[in-house]
């Protein structure tokens, strides 16, 4: 109690001598209140003030090449920080100042970043955000593009609307993921030279729409785009496998899937009947994906969407084994090259995919089967190829007949 008197006095103390000291003192207080609320009313990009309204108002060219999964969610602090960054990059500016008198704010800006990263295909996840706070004031830095970058973000984002003008109308969330993923594994080349792009940049969706190469993220952020402008719901995952990597993760009639079209296209590469779609990493649930390396950095402290459903995990493998001695099975496997199409994909379960001798043996049963009992002779030859490890004791093949 006697400390909660001695408060309250000492503070009627300081108010009475505001009160009666003398207006220039009043003057100085009304100043500094003024000066207050009006800091509150701007932010300051590269010494240029702008008023918060428009900042916060505003609402960017490429906005519908973008996910709001993450913006939704965020408190209105949050999103108002989430606003003044996306402007701050869009406008190229570097530094930005901002008042709050939430001192606990910044703690939040690695998670908003981020959420704008895996939202903004053209925001990259490598851009570099620090901050210092003082007397109400946040003092942001960011990474900023150049003009020539700027120039091909503005192409990019124009040849993907001239593509998506090709993709079938009236399709379905899943017809129009389906389509995008395909035409990037069929058209962009993984190349991990820095070198060989056309923009010098690896990240950059210019070098995967109009130079067809690219890197992980190259694709991942072009399949964001594209979904997003034919209003499928897609963000970019930033991770690992067995070195830093990107991939998606798509909205499908509420539920969402991950999707590696970086995988699919090196695969793809190595397949010799070109026309097929293979989509082995296309619309896969966590289980598969975990199966498979793939895992978050330690970095990463967004909380991305969970992917249970489980439906096509198998979707586009047309036979699941335990083993190939069963006669019937590889009868069937002959029967589908011939009669239903030119490829089969076999997931073969308790192999081990770095065991090679177990892998020759696997191959060796379906094609001594095959070249036993297959009378055709439309097809010359059968080649089988070893496509991706599902876990230490799965491997999938890729069985297909060239005439």
């Amino acid at each position: 109690m006697g400390k909660f008197l001695k408060l309250v006095l000492g503070t009627a103390v300081i108010v009475t001598a505001l009160n009666f000291t003398g207006c220039s003192k009043n003057n100085i207080v009304s100043e500094v209140i003024s000066s207050i609320s009006s800091e509150k009313n701007y932010v300051v990009f590269d010494d240029n003030k702008v008023e918060k309204a428009e900042v916060l108002t505003y609402e960017s060219p490429y906005k519908d090449a973008s996910a709001s999964y993450y913006k939704d969610k965020l408190t209105d602090e949050e999103s108002e920080l989430y606003n003044i960054f996306v402007y701050a990059y869009e406008h190229n500016y570097t530094n930005i100042e901002y008042y709050s008198s939430n001192e606990n704010l910044g703690d939040s800006y690695k998670k908003i970043v981020q959420c704008i990263c895996a939202e903004n295909p053209f925001i990259d996840w490598n851009q570099e955000y620090s901050y210092t706070y003082g007397s109400g004031h946040y003092k942001f830095k960011s990474s900023q593009l150049d003009k020539k970058d700027v120039n091909l973000k503005v192409q990019a984002y124009d040849k993907a609307k001239e593509i998506l003008k090709s993709m079938p109308e009236g399709g379905s969330s899943y017809d129009k993921a389906s389509w995008i993923y395909n035409y990037i594994v069929n058209n962009v080349r993984y190349v991990n030279n820095s070198d060989t792009y056309l923009s010098g940049n690896p990240s950059f969706i210019y070098d995967a729409l109009m130079g067809q190469e690219t890197q992980c993220t190259g694709f991942s952020d072009t399949m964001t785009m594209m979904c997003n402008l034919a209003g499928v719901e897609c963000i970019t995952v930033c991770g690992q496998t067995n070195e830093g990597h990107a991939w998606n993760l798509v909205n499908i009639d509420g539920n969402f899937y991950y999707c590696d079209a970086t995988g699919d296209s090196v695969i793809k590469s190595n397949v010799p009947d070109k026309s097929i779609n293979l989509n082995l990493s296309f619309l896969k649930s966590d289980e598969v994906f975990s199966l498979n390396g793939y895992s978050l950095i330690d970095n990463v402290v967004i909380e991305f969407p969970k992917a249970k459903d489980t439906k096509y995990d198998l979707s586009n493998i047309d036979f699941n084994l335990q083993n190939l001695s069963n006669e019937s099975d590889l009868n069937a496997i002959s029967e589908k090259l011939i009669k239903e199409k030119r490829y089969v994909v076999v997931h073969l379960q308790k192999v081990s995919a770095e065991n090679t001798e177990e892998v020759q043996v696997a191959t060796n049963s379906i094609l001594n089967y095959i070249s036993t009992h297959m009378v055709s002779n439309e097809y010359s030859y059968v080649t089988i190829q070893n496509l991706i490890s599902e876990s230490d004791n799965d491997v999938i093949f890729f069985v297909n007949f060239e005439k």
